[in-house]
């Protein structure tokens, strides 16, 4: 049912500007209930990810390897010509490797499946006019985590095999990270509100999320591009204010009271950046629908009080899997991608330049 003295709000189409307003603007008239599921959340994965660093340093000091000379171009030279320093330390990061990649994903599929669809769906109430409670959209959304789950790794096995097929073929050049990060993009975006708001399967609400996605991949790419740039900024901060912690110690040197300050400014950033995401993608969501499948006039017609997407008919998706201007937007995204590798590998030589002059 619509919610007392909300009126009913009229789907459509965005512009950039006005998603990225839309979404901080729908952030902050539901940021309790945004932010309690990320905290439960977040919280116990960013301890879990602090657990990890701790036991990651205390397998590099117990290994005996002297890292600091790392960080002097010269003698790491003589560091690593060294056959069994060498073998022992890629053994070292390879399990290193290894057990950060595994809590990374298993974290990553549950605050997928826990926040990101929880929060999908008060968005979607909020472009619909009406507000859900917490306990409301758990009720809502229970019947659908498991689908979303296994959409999701699905999801995660196309951008694997996705990887290993191109890791010799076009990374070289350049190529398979554009296709790579294009696949990426559309996917995760629309998943989770195709598998959350739609009543469809695993396999069509793929198909779905790829049809939609990929005709709006230049706001989603707006969107990432923002999220970046805020997520960098407070990143740019936090390190600077733990460096200053840190003084003229190692980042080795154990320090619990460093160590639990930054787990809070980590734990908050995360539990604050995390929702906006969600956000814009539901919000692009509804914005394609109504671009290609004209949800609007489909709700409008429903005889009822609260219709949803779920009301609707999801329509099947219709022409070729990638269309002429598909092929030039990812040519377009590649060659953007492609500028910024240069431009990052530009600053990063040109510092490293320096640094070796001023030894």
């Amino acid at each position: 049912m619509e919610t007392p003295g909300r009126k009913k709000k009229r789907l459509q189409p965005y512009t950039i500007p006005e998603l990225l307003r839309n979404t901080i603007e729908i952030y902050r008239a539901n940021i309790r209930a945004f932010v309690l599921p990320v905290a439960l959340v977040i919280v116990p994965i960013t301890a879990l990810n602090t657990l990890i660093s701790f036991w990651t340093i205390d397998r590099l000091r117990q290994s005996g390897l002297d890292l600091t000379t790392l960080s002097n171009p010269n003698r790491s030279r003589a560091f690593f010509s060294d056959p069994t320093i060498f073998s022992k330390l890629f053994s070292e990061l390879a399990l290193i490797l290894l057990v950060a990649l595994g809590v990374s994903l298993i974290g990553t599929l549950i605050t997928q499946i826990l926040i990101n669809g929880l929060i999908t769906y008060i968005t979607s109430e909020n472009q619909l006019g009406r507000q859900a409670t917490l306990r409301q959209t758990l009720s809502a959304v229970r019947g659908r985590l498991s689908s979303l789950g296994l959409a999701l790794i699905a999801y995660t096995i196309i951008l694997i095999g996705l990887s290993i097929a191109l890791a010799v073929i076009l990374f070289a050049c350049g190529l398979g990270l554009g296709l790579l990060a294009y696949v990426g993009l559309i996917l995760s975006a629309f998943i989770t509100p195709v598998m959350i708001l739609e009543n469809v399967g695993v396999g069509d609400g793929i198909r779905r999320a790829w049809s939609l996605g990929k005709a709006r991949i230049w706001p989603i790419v707006g969107l990432m591009v923002a999220f970046v740039a805020a997520s960098f900024v407070i990143g740019l901060i936090e390190t600077a204010f733990i460096s200053a912690l840190y003084g003229r110690s190692s980042p080795l040197d154990f320090n619990l009271g460093i160590e639990l300050v930054q787990f809070i400014l980590t734990a908050v950033t995360t539990i604050f950046l995390t929702p906006l995401l969600p956000i814009g993608y539901t919000l692009i969501y509804y914005d394609a629908r109504v671009r290609l499948e004209s949800l609007d006039m489909a709700l409008d017609k429903l005889d009822k009080t609260d219709p949803r997407p779920s009301d609707v008919e999801s329509p099947q998706p219709a022409g070729p899997f990638m269309s002429s201007d598909d092929f030039v937007n990812l040519a377009l995204l590649t060659a953007g991608l492609f500028v910024l590798l240069l431009i990052y590998a530009a600053i990063t030589y040109a510092g490293g330049t320096r640094g070796i002059g001023g030894l």
